[in-house]
């Protein structure tokens, strides 16, 4: 799958992703290519991950999950340092709340060489619910500039906003 980006005026770059349903969890890769990889924010890595908020701030890799015949969403957030987030939501940006886990997400593969970079994050089951779609999404910025952009599957509204449902294009049933 393909992210594609919210304006046109992103710097040439192609991301694609992989969303796989796996025994213990999902498998979510992101493969990002072009010259302008060279001018992405790749943040360190840090020696002891963890839950923070606000990644979305600088690079980040997400994936929003819908539960089926349901308003409510999970969003997962991976940073380029190995932290995460992953919150709950009952209804459209409303309801916000940590999602408890007892095996955390991790960072699996942070590969970053000329023209390339690949991220790939383990996200263990985080519910018992019914995980009918996803959006694969990421927030790339730029190192040079502090530029940010946004890149989805799909942007449904007028403004680069990843919560909309709409955009939740992946489909697992």
């Amino acid at each position: 799958m393909k992210l594609i980006p919210f304006t046109a005026g992103s710097p040439e770059l192609l991301i694609e992703v992989r969303l796989e349903v796996q025994s213990n969890g999902f498998l979510l890769s992101f493969e990002l290519t072009g010259k302008a990889t060279n001018d992405i924010l790749i943040q360190p890595r840090s020696t002891k991950s963890a839950r923070k908020n606000d990644l979305w701030k600088e690079t980040c890799f997400e994936c929003f999950f819908g539960v089926g015949n349901s308003k409510q969403y999970f969003e997962f957030n991976g940073s380029t340092t190995g932290d995460w987030a992953l919150y709950a939501f009952d209804d459209y940006r409303n309801g916000m709340k940590d999602v408890p886990m007892v095996v955390e997400p991790s960072l699996q593969k942070l590969e970053k060489e000329d023209g390339k970079i690949s991220v790939v994050w383990n996200i263990p089951y985080f519910t018992d619910s019914i995980i009918q779609s996803a959006s694969v999404t990421a927030v790339i910025k730029n190192a040079t500039n502090s530029e940010v952009g946004y890149w989805a599957l799909k942007h449904a509204g007028e403004k680069a906003d990843f919560h909309l449902r709409e955009s939740f294009i992946h489909r697992f049933i």
